[in-house]
């Protein structure tokens, strides 16, 4: 339902600590650590970003599965 709103025009907004729903569905993201925007961008530029890392204290690996859907993990 959101898709199809925000390809008519729409803007949604959604926060979430889930790293593969935001790279699977995601357009842009926001990355905020300890109340600061560290980065900016598409969430596979936003999980290969320094400021990832060091937001989560780890490195975050984006691979795609078989059928080509993108995944997040910690390094």
């Amino acid at each position: 339902m959101l898709r199809a709103q925000c390809d008519a025009g729409t803007t949604a907004i959604v926060v979430t600590h889930d790293l593969d729903l935001a790279l699977r569905h995601g357009m842009s993201m926001w990355l905020l650590a300890d109340g600061k925007l560290v980065a900016r961008g598409t969430p596979a530029e936003v999980l290969a970003a320094p400021a990832t890392r060091a937001a989560f204290g780890v490195a975050i690996h984006v691979g795609a599965l078989p059928g080509g859907e993108p995944f997040a993990v910690p390094a």
